[in-house]
């Protein structure tokens, strides 16, 4: 448990933004890069050394340059996947922009649901990869002037059974996170009704083959492939509406904490403890819900970093649960006595 604080400006969030950053090759504030980078730089570099319970101490660094080129190694390697650097560093991020994987679209949920998977089921990545050169495969035949059904078919059976293993894995998943996210939430809040549901992509009553077929014309006018393992979501509802339609923005910000929170539960069971970045958990939260979310960022087996503006209050939070203490002013990271 490490807190940094600072006044607003210091840089907290950029120290949270750049671990974010080596981990995914993108900003978790959702800004293009040229913020990220300092002013006047044409790339920004980001390296660290991790010590990680399965794979004992790594080293990894990532540089990105205005174009979006990057460069990555680790342990002195070049890695051409940002997957490399998630699998020594998984990271999940609680702030301001959580609330989205709630009431964004269901990429957010995705996405969300796939970093859970890959950190359990270590075939996941090569899975997603397959699936998705035949999703791209189809979808370039649709696309075409004259379109060769024989070619599409092909790439179609491709696509149904790279989608099959994918929902296998993702409902396995799910089964190991819908109880957890359960008690995490109504530890938070107290909320009536609330359910989360998985739905793969495509009819559950056919088989994925079964579906192309039939949506074959269709695809055909559209140009692209309506169902499969790129429309699967997490549905989240209360009392069979969905949560962005009812819930207060209180409301979905504990519910999309929670669904993190059990994100890192589950994790750490059977893979490397995930590293938590929480930003500004003060001014996010009221003094109730402070206390319930330090409770369960304790409980985490993984490392958790936490800013703040007010030193007293982050240490009142952990009383004297926490590890170190960080001042950050005016961009610079000074450690403190405990």
């Amino acid at each position: 448990m490490n807190l940094l604080f600072g006044a607003n400006g210091s840089g907290k969030t950029s120290v949270l933004e750049s671990i974010g950053f080596l981990a995914t090759g993108r900003s978790f504030r959702g800004i293009r890069l040229d913020p990220v980078a300092q002013r006047g730089s044409s790339y920004c570099l980001v390296s660290s050394e991790i010590d990680s319970q399965i794979h004992g101490k790594v080293t990894v660094g990532l540089r990105r340059d205005q174009s979006g080129d990057k460069i990555l190694k680790v342990n002195g390697h070049n890695e051409a996947r940002m997957s490399e650097a998630a699998r020594h560093l998984p990271t999940l991020v609680l702030g301001p922009d959580s609330v989205e994987l709630l009431r964004g679209s269901p990429s957010e949920r995705r996405k969300f649901m796939n970093q859970g998977v890959f950190h359990v089921e270590h075939s996941f990545g090569e899975l997603w990869r397959q699936a998705t050169r035949a999703l791209q495969q189809r979808n370039n035949l649709l696309r075409s002037e004259r379109i060769d059904k024989s070619q599409v078919d092909i790439w179609t059976t491709q696509l149904a059974i790279q989608s099959n293993l994918i929902d296998k894995a993702r409902a396995q998943y799910y089964e190991r996170f819908l109880p957890v996210f359960t008690d995490t939430y109504r530890f938070l809040l107290d909320l009536e009704g609330v359910k989360c549901s998985y739905r793969r992509g495509w009819d559950s009553e056919r088989t994925l083959d079964q579906v192309l077929e039939e949506q074959y014309e269709s695809d055909s006018q559209r140009k692209f492939t309506q169902s499969g393992f790129q429309r699967a979501d997490l549905r989240f509802t209360c009392n069979g509406q969905p949560v962005s339609q009812i819930c207060s923005r209180g409301e979905l910000k504990l519910l999309s904490w929670a669904a993190i929170l059990a994100q890192g539960f589950v994790l750490s069971q059977d893979s490397n403890p995930p590293l938590f970045l929480v930003d500004d958990l003060i001014a996010e939260l009221d003094a109730k819900h402070q206390t319930a979310v330090a409770q369960l960022l304790s409980q985490q087996e993984g490392q958790v970093l936490v800013t703040g503006t007010d030193e007293k209050l982050l240490k009142a939070l952990w009383q004297k649960g926490y590890g170190k203490v960080f001042h950050v002013e005016q961009g610079s990271v000074k450690e403190l006595e405990k």
